[in-house]
């Protein structure tokens, strides 16, 4: 995620997740995923519903570090 909000500095929240919404407390599907059930909110309607933030889907750039190979370092005998 990328903060676009303009807010500066530390907020203390607390975002109420639905005992529905809890990891390991739904079964999944064959894809691995949890089932869609539209009367339990997402965590995205959570943040809008709750905090007023709105969580939106679009391409932005953002700083990477690929780390493609290590070698083990050699230890002294």
């Amino acid at each position: 995620m990328v903060d676009k909000t303009g807010l500066e500095g530390y907020y203390d929240i607390n975002l109420f997740i639905p005992p529905e919404m809890e990891a390991g407390n739904s079964s999944l599907d064959q894809s691995g995923r949890p089932p869609v059930n539209p009367s339990v909110p997402t965590y995205f309607d959570s943040l809008e519903k709750q905090l007023g933030l709105k969580v939106e889907t679009q391409l932005a750039p953002v700083e990477m570090l690929v780390i493609d190979h290590l070698e083990p370092v050699p230890t002294g005998n």
